[in-house]
């Protein structure tokens, strides 16, 4: 008999994304596809509906990163049983030169939260006016650019970068960045009255 028939796949990896849009999970999927400390073991992401607790479009970085830190929260308490739980939520900001469109990611574990923050770039005045008036970024962007749920695909990085980073892309990016200290461990030990 071979014993080396009888060896038994790890369990997937469960992860619950705090979202249901599409783009956001396939970041999520991509992110953790791509981490060789995660390789050992298949993949599930479930995207859930979830209530942000901020503005359907959020401005500055603390409103931002507290819809996403919100998004795992609630992810966490819907789906308890999963191994990791993910959020994405994207904001913008005004500089003196225009609004400008940034995104925080949010991994928890059973232990951590741990979250990082994407590059960003300057919107055109045309969907920054919308912006301004209360319409969401994604809606803005559907109506300069007569594209449809431009959220759910591309992204408005997606057609201003004439697809050269697509929403996914930008997802997996901030994603990827919030899991150093999950891939990292000996790097990132708990803090000492955590660990007591």
């Amino acid at each position: 008999m071979n014993h080396h028939q009888t060896s038994i796949a790890p369990s997937p990896l469960r992860i619950v994304v705090g979202s249901t849009n599409s783009a956001k999970i396939e970041s999520v999927r991509r992110a953790f596809s791509s981490l060789e400390h995660f390789s050992g073991r298949s993949i599930e992401v479930e995207g859930i509906a979830v209530d942000t607790g901020v503005a359907d479009q959020p401005f500055g970085d603390e409103e931002t990163l507290q819809g996403a830190k919100n998004r795992v929260c609630e992810a966490k308490r819907k789906r308890p049983d999963a191994d990791y739980w993910c959020a994405v939520e994207g904001g913008c900001f005004w500089q003196e030169w225009g609004l400008c469109v940034f995104s925080w990611g949010v991994v928890a574990d059973k232990d951590n939260t741990k979250w990082a923050r994407s590059g960003s770039f300057t919107l055109p005045q045309s969907i920054a006016e919308r912006v301004k008036a209360g319409v969401e970024l994604g809606y803005a962007c559907d109506h300069v650019f007569g594209t449809t749920d431009v959220k759910r695909g591309l992204g408005v990085v997606g057609v201003l970068t004439h697809g050269a980073i697509d929403r996914i892309q930008y997802g997996a990016h901030v994603i990827t960045l919030a899991l150093i200290p999950f891939i990292n461990p000996s790097l990132y030990p708990p803090p000492e009255e955590e660990a007591a």
